[in-house]
């Protein structure tokens, strides 16, 4: 889903924030794409994901970025 050359979806081995529990697997590297067939905004996470924890400033950039996508899905760009 990225064009990004090299770019690996899923765990990275690391915990940027210290561990946040005894559940908390660390930092996943993710893919976010338009889907215009199947008229979805699709978010891989490279494992099964029971929980994500983002800092105010990176769920903000997250929340941006999927106002964007979804708007390049209804108009059929991106």
């Amino acid at each position: 889903m990225s064009r990004i050359k090299d770019f690996t979806i899923g765990p990275t081995g690391t915990h940027p924030r210290g561990k946040l529990g005894d559940d908390d697997d660390g930092e996943l590297a993710v893919a976010v794409a338009v889907d215009h067939p199947h008229g979805v905004i699709r978010i891989a996470f490279g494992t099964s994901v029971s929980w994500i924890a983002l800092p105010a400033e990176d769920a903000r950039a997250l929340a941006q970025m999927l106002v964007e996508m979804a708007e390049a899905l209804e108009k059929g760009t991106h």
